[in-house]
């Protein structure tokens, strides 16, 4: 059995009310039909009587409760390596995502006010739609009998994103740069219920979209490395670089 499929002793007071009323709602926005019931037994996230194992990471109001890693932990660098900021975002498994990235661009991600061309607004030096969907990935693949969480390591014209994962047995970073490489997440369930709400469309095209808008915004990426997890990495081209941190400038 698929450890994400074993049913747990868990009291019913930890699922958030919150995160089950997200869910439904994406659900029902996605075309599905149902209560929310109906949502979780289909899903395979409560069986008889009890949540299973997923059920519980992607719902519990404290899924570190049950991996200790179960959370984003971010932090922000300067050129020589010092940390100088640093958050942790932790939520229900299926608010996650969202709430990691709500976090890194109101605190953390460097923005410049634009106003021009029919826009008005922040322009971020990293697209907020690449670096969700880099965040998506290593949350959904990560190991989850690991304790260590997400990071997401900034610093001056850098992303990094790390998780306790690993590639599907054969694979190496060349074959995520395959465009005809195919969804293989080691959590079946979790993915299964992200793609149920229209969180993700489960067909291995997440790196070819960030391929796609990386060479769209001038940003060079992603770079997979496989050493002790899976990270991911953005960066800002060396002339924008120059321009925006001079001296801080780092090869």
């Amino acid at each position: 059995m698929d450890p994400m499929d074993e049913t747990m002793g868990f009291d019913q007071g930890m699922i958030s009310p919150e995160a089950l009323r997200f869910m439904h709602d994406a659900w029902r926005r996605n075309g599905r039909a149902g209560d929310a019931d109906r949502m979780l037994t289909e899903l395979g996230l409560f069986r008889d009587g009890r949540y299973t194992r997923a059920g519980v990471l992607l719902l519990s109001r404290r899924p570190e409760l049950i991996n200790d890693g179960a959370y984003v932990k971010i932090g922000v660098f300067d050129s020589d390596g010092l940390l100088t900021a640093q958050d942790v975002v932790s939520a229900p498994l299926v608010m996650l995502p969202t709430r990691a990235v709500k976090k890194l661009y109101e605190k953390h991600m460097d923005g410049h006010f634009v106003y021009g061309d029919g826009f008005m607004g922040t322009k971020y030096d990293f697209p907020q739609e690449i670096i969700s969907e880099a965040l998506f990935n290593a949350i959904v693949h990560r190991d989850y009998d690991s304790v260590y969480p997400v990071e997401v390591r900034i610093s001056p014209g850098k992303v990094v994103i790390l998780n306790d994962g690993s590639l599907p047995d054969g694979w190496d970073t060349g074959s995520l740069m395959d465009p005809e490489h195919r969804s293989k997440s080691p959590n079946i369930r979790l993915m299964e219920a992200y793609k149920a709400i229209g969180h993700a469309e489960g067909w291995g095209h997440g790196i070819n979209f960030m391929i796609d808008r990386c060479v769209d915004s001038g940003i060079l990426g992603p770079f997979f490395r496989v050493a002790d997890g899976v990270s991911v990495e953005f960066r800002l081209p060396v002339k924008v670089y120059e321009s925006e941190y001079g001296d801080d400038f780092e090869q």
